[in-house]
């Protein structure tokens, strides 16, 4: 597969490929049984025949399938007319294209066209390290007091992504997953009630509640699998 997978492949070793794909073929079931004898299994001896036919494996095989299965997969939001939306989607697509190459002198209008039908999140905010997402609110004044905040522009935001981890405040009600509750760095777990952002000193916040837990099951000594809330 490694030699197949190759961007530069002589003859010699799409042969070399062919003979030693079959001989692990042919001693499959020698090595692991029947049961591992599977359709996929003899669609090896055929791979050498597709590169001397198409090419390189990464250029035709089932990458380039199973990245447009996952783009159709992209354009369905609902049930109901699956083929009218994958077939809008298309049209609207290369729609665009034809459009762009024909628009040279205005830059609004292309950059329109680049942003028409890409998936942009709104409500979202990059600050420092982090990004904030989500409908914001104002925040309480209790808040806005004990944390000495510009009252017109301190805002509450949903949820949060840090180092690549997706958390959300207490005030996002989502079902059945829940992302409110964090491990601290001493090992203490903890509820997200509130994300708060400052522009005007460009400070932000996370109000929190730590959480006291009991161990109910335990793994293999000392490593603890499941915990229960048991009060705040």
């Amino acid at each position: 597969m490694y030699i197949l997978l190759k961007g530069n492949i002589q003859t010699w070793e799409v042969d070399l490929a062919k003979r030693l794909l079959h001989a692990f073929v042919v001693r499959t079931e020698i090595l692991y049984s029947k049961v591992a004898m599977t359709c996929n299994v003899n669609s090896l001896i055929h791979l050498a025949r597709s590169v001397y036919d198409w090419g390189p494996l990464w250029s035709h095989n089932a990458f380039a399938f199973e990245s447009g299965d996952g783009d159709l997969l992209k354009v369905v939001h609902a049930a109901k007319g699956v083929r009218n939306q994958i077939c809008s989607s298309t049209s609207l697509k290369y729609s665009m294209l034809l459009l762009k190459e024909q628009v040279d002198s205005c830059l609004n209008v292309k950059r329109f066209l680049i942003e028409t039908g890409t998936t942009m999140v709104q409500k979202t905010l990059k600050f420092s390290e982090h990004r904030y997402f989500g409908s914001t609110s104002n925040v309480s004044q209790f808040w806005v007091e004990k944390l000495q905040l510009s009252s017109e522009k301190a805002l509450s935001y949903k949820k949060l992504v840090k180092e690549r981890c997706l958390y959300m405040s207490s005030i996002k009600n989502n079902k059945p997953s829940d992302n409110t509750f964090a491990q601290l760095r001493d090992g203490r777990y903890a509820k997200l009630n509130y994300f708060i952002i400052d522009s005007d000193p460009k400070k932000e916040y996370t109000i929190l509640v730590i959480e006291h837990v009991h161990t109910i099951y335990f793994f293999q000594e000392k490593c603890c699998m499941l915990r229960k809330i048991v009060n705040k």
